[in-house]
């Protein structure tokens, strides 16, 4: 399926240059001083094979695409802006670049598709595990589902989505069956890979202490258990301990996405913003954009609802989790600004779709809207219009 998607979305970016004259591309400038190079972004109307390999290498990817080529400036004045992303990504499509001799961006496309996969395979185990009773049916709906997301390209994009999707919901599915082991290291390589890695504290506690009362403490018992409640906190600081060793600044990563103008907000006021923005004119710009974020947030947040009511704890409690990030730290110009993109890193709320589309016209409706809306978002996406 991820091969499916990533060709599908191959001929859409060879398309997309006839179909929008898209806007101008950006760049990720060189540091002077360091061996930082940048990435310089390529047009949407470049047609060929180098639109096929680029045609998801949009606005974070060059930042992605430029730290996996050339490593992290040190030696600034200040923090640089590429101290923002952390480094689990570009850290694997370093490495298989430059065993393809430097062949950054099919490294990128091939560490994306499968990391793709594997997410795609632990949001199937996840809701087998988490709705035993359901059958079949269920865990391959929740795939689907995820498949057409309006957002899905992104884990597909030189982005961390797919090796964040991959990590942290085998974390839950480990956490689940009581393997500590596979849950220390990939909670460690969440926390590695995405700053909200560390909210997998919450399910991996929830679900230590149910073993632990229950006395079903799985291969490694306590010592491991507590290990995976650590392991993406752990994962997270040695990031900012590697930071402050190089820009000598403590939490200099943290620090530095101040820079990308986010404010804290109550959580409250940001949804009524959003959905505000969302319905006024959203045929005039920028109204396009929140009426965009409205229809894939509004389903998302009903989601994460829905799991506090009905799902397990431990995946709801982490659902709430993340939805309380992305409304208490807005874009205060976009609410909802990136909040489609980062629900894909959300395994449990796939589940709760899933479980809504048990009738089989809901089913055929919901893919076929969630469809189209990707559609809509990739081809705005490598066109360079401000879907990230």
């Amino acid at each position: 399926m991820a091969l499916l998607l990533r060709a599908a979305l191959a001929v859409l970016a060879v398309l997309a240059g006839g179909l929008l004259s898209g806007l101008d591309p950006v760049s990720v400038a060189a540091v002077p001083g360091t061996s930082f190079g940048g990435w310089v972004g390529i047009p949407a109307g470049d047609h060929g094979t180098g639109l096929v390999a680029a045609g998801l290498e949009r606005f974070d990817a060059l930042w992605y695409l430029a730290i996996a080529a050339d490593g992290y400036p040190t030696g600034t004045a200040g923090v640089p802006q590429a101290a923002a992303f952390y480094p689990g990504y570009p850290l694997a499509v370093g490495l298989l670049g430059r065993l393809l001799a430097g062949a950054y961006l099919l490294a990128a496309n091939l560490v994306s598709v499968a990391a793709t996969a594997a997410g795609l395979a632990g949001v199937h185990r996840l809701a087998a595990l988490a709705r035993p009773d359901a059958g079949p049916a269920l865990p391959r709906r929740a795939l689907l589902l995820l498949a057409v997301f309006p957002t899905s390209f992104f884990l597909l994009a030189p982005y961390s989505e797919a090796l964040f999707l991959a990590a942290s919901t085998w974390a839950l599915v480990a956490a689940l069956e009581r393997r500590w082991a596979l849950a220390t290291a990939t909670a460690a390589v969440a926390g590695l890979t995405r700053n909200v890695g560390v909210l997998l504290v919450v399910p991996l506690a929830i679900e230590a202490w149910w073993a632990w009362r229950d006395g079903d403490r799985g291969p490694g018992g306590r010592a491991w258990a507590l290990g995976a409640v650590a392991g993406a906190p752990v994962g997270a600081a040695l990031w900012l301990a590697v930071g402050w060793r190089w820009w000598g600044v403590p939490f200099a990563p943290l620090q530095v996405q101040a820079g990308w103008q986010r404010e804290l907000t109550w959580p409250w006021e940001t949804l009524a913003d959003g959905v505000r923005a969302g319905l006024a004119s959203p045929g005039v710009y920028p109204g396009g954009y929140h009426a965009a974020d409205l229809l894939v947030v509004l389903p998302v947040l009903a989601a994460v609802g829905w799991l506090l009511v009905r799902g397990p704890a431990s995946l709801a409690w982490y659902s709430l989790a993340h939805a309380l990030v992305w409304l208490v730290l807005p874009f205060p110009a976009r609410p909802f600004m990136s909040v489609p993109r980062f629900a894909l890193g959300v395994a449990p709320v796939f589940l709760a779709f899933a479980v809504w589309t048990r009738r089989g016209e809901v089913e055929r409706t919901w893919v076929a809207v969630s469809a189209a809306l990707l559609g809509v978002h990739a081809l705005l996406y490598t066109t360079w219009y401000y879907v990230f």
